[in-house]
């Protein structure tokens, strides 16, 4: 079953699934936006387990006004009990050469919760935060874990952040 619907450049595919047997697909769409930026952004989309169309495929970030480009890359998506998602992903501005990771809620039906949030503010390329992965537990929280580089020491260490059910720290 195809979840998504364009014909723009598309990647980086994410899946998860809830107790109840939907679907969620996550991915990347890249395009060159109206200022002439190449950019990337989140789109999802929700199926029952029948592969009926709960929420078709939708936009998660909007990059079309970005000047210069912004790549929002690699989601990770995850469903709590509750029937919540996370969906989160590195940002990336060219500006500065920043990565952060960001991550959004939706209700079980795909409608936006909380979001687009950044976990971290960092500002140039000399500290990183990507790559995140999310984990949803059994009482309903969200666990997003991430790479922090700090290039003035050479090292990468691993960050987390613990988020109740509607997305709060």
């Amino acid at each position: 079953v195809q979840a998504s619907t364009s014909i723009n450049y598309e990647d980086n595919a994410a899946v998860a699934t809830g107790q109840d047997g939907d679907i969620v697909n996550a991915w990347v769409q890249g395009y060159t936006n109206s200022y002439g930026h190449w950019v990337w952004e989140i789109h999802y989309a929700i199926r029952d387990y029948n592969g009926t169309v709960i929420k078709g495929e939708t936009t998660l970030t909007d990059n079309s006004g970005a000047t210069p480009a912004v790549l929002d890359y690699n989601p990770v998506a995850a469903v709590a009990p509750n029937g919540n998602i996370v969906v989160a992903w590195t940002h990336e501005d060219s500006s500065n050469d920043s990565r952060n990771p960001y991550y959004a809620v939706l209700d079980g039906n795909g409608n936006l919760l909380r979001g687009p949030t950044a976990l971290t503010e960092n500002i140039s390329s000399s500290i990183r935060d990507y790559d995140p992965t999310v984990a949803a537990t059994s009482d309903g929280r969200f666990i997003v874990t991430w790479e922090h580089y700090d290039s003035s020491e050479g090292i990468c260490d691993v960050y987390y952040a613990v988020l109740d059910s509607s997305g709060q720290i």
